[in-house]
C-alpha cells in the first residue's frame, strides 16, 4: 500500500515537471519559431533545452541534496533522538543523477512536440 502511494507521488511530480516545462516551452514559442526559421536543427534546439534544464537542476538539486544530507547527519548525531540514519555519498550522487536524468527526459517531450510542427506552421501562431 505504501509503495503504491509513493508511486502516485512520483507520477504527480513528473506531471508537475512536465507541465511546468511545457508552459515554459509554450511561452518561448516565438523563440523556437525563430530558431527553426533560421535553419537551426531540431537536435540543436533540443540539446540547448536539455542543457538549460540540467543547469537549472544544478542550482536547485545540489543545494537540496546537501541540506538534506546535513540534516540527516545532524539528526543521526543527536543521541536523544535515537535515530540511526545513514545517507552514503554514493546515495547522494545516485539521487542527483536520477533527478537530472528524469528532468532531462521530461524536458525533451514538450519541446519535441512543438518542434514536430513545420517552421511555417509555427510562424503562423
Amino acid at each position: 500500500e505504501r509503495s503504491r502511494g509513493l508511486g502516485d507521488v512520483y507520477k504527480r511530480q513528473v506531471l508537475i515537471i512536465y507541465y511546468t516545462i511545457r508552459s515554459n516551452a509554450s511561452s518561448r514559442m516565438e523563440e523556437l519559431t525563430v530558431y527553426r526559421l533560421l535553419g537551426i536543427s531540431k537536435a540543436s534546439i533540443i540539446r540547448s533545452f536539455i542543457l538549460e534544464m540540467l543547469l537549472i537542476n544544478c542550482y536547485t538539486t545540489l543545494p537540496g541534496v546537501v541540506v538534506t544530507t546535513g540534516v540527516m547527519k545532524f539528526a543521526a548525531s543527536v543521541p536523544s533522538l535515537g535515530m540511526n540514519l545513514s545517507f552514503p555519498w554514493w546515495g547522494a550522487i545516485t539521487l542527483i543523477a536520477a533527478i537530472m536524468l528524469v528532468n532531462a527526459i521530461v524536458s525533451v517531450i514538450p519541446v519535441h512536440n512543438i518542434l514536430a510542427k513545420p517552421p511555417a506552421e509555427l510562424a503562423v501562431k
